[in-house]
């Protein structure tokens, strides 16, 4: 109904439910979403777009941003990025006339781009804040447990994971793997029994927010 910047957002018991008689529970990733709705190109905050960091509710590991917008005629644009969500002050930020601009964060956390259209008198006429969440710090290792480290062939034993990622950046969820196979994601714990001796190898991957990751192993022998 109005020009701005609005966001969609997951709660934490969303949930997509299957028609499969059972309601199954489908959903397994849930990523915010935030929209710009411009009625004129000269009415409200400048459109801006960033093909790096297109979504400014998610954290992104990449620390250098690039911006577009439609640059209006007669209109000389300044930006800066900062930690603070301030109004730009002309000494410090960098003097640009096409639509385009290239950035680089200082370091994780959240950052904020800030562009300003002045006429050629000096006057701001238009403006637009855009947020960055960086995130380039690899998260814990999360923690493995074997109730055994030698069975038998066919023997059921229990692997159990924790997330030891207390940050605000911390995802929920665990990737599973045998040996050299598919990740896949478990919820633990996770009942297994291998039928092939000589010593197997599990391996457990977290993520944050941001996509990095951290893995951990945990080895067990099938007697023969």
């Amino acid at each position: 109904l109005v020009a701005g910047t609005f966001t969609l957002r997951f709660d934490e018991d969303a949930h997509v439910y299957a028609n499969d008689g059972l309601a199954t529970d489908v959903l397994r990733v849930a990523q915010d979403g935030s929209y710009q709705v411009s009625s004129k190109l000269s009415d409200g905050p400048i459109p801006v777009f960033s093909p790096t960091h297109p979504n400014p509710t998610r954290w992104y590991a990449q620390t250098t941003a690039r911006f577009y917008w439609l640059p209006r005629p007669g209109l000389l644009y300044r930006y800066v990025l900062d930690d603070e969500p301030a109004a730009i002050g002309q000494h410090r930020a960098v003097a640009v006339a096409d639509g385009t601009a290239l950035v680089t964060a200082s370091g994780d956390g959240t950052h904020y781009f800030r562009l300003a259209a002045f006429s050629a008198t000096g006057r701001e006429v238009a403006s637009t804040t855009y947020r960055l969440q960086i995130d380039t710090t690899l998260p814990p290792k999360p923690t493995v447990l074997l109730s055994k480290d030698h069975v038998a062939p066919g023997e059921v034993f229990r692997l159990d994971f924790s997330n030891n990622d207390k940050s605000p950046n911390a995802k929920k969820g665990f990737y599973v793997k045998l040996d050299d196979g598919l990740l896949y994601p478990v919820t633990p714990p996770l009942f297994t029994a291998i039928l092939y001796g000589g010593w197997h190898t599990y391996t457990v991957r977290v993520f944050d927010a941001a996509g990095n990751f951290s893995d951990e192993t945990a080895s067990v022998f099938i007697t023969h």
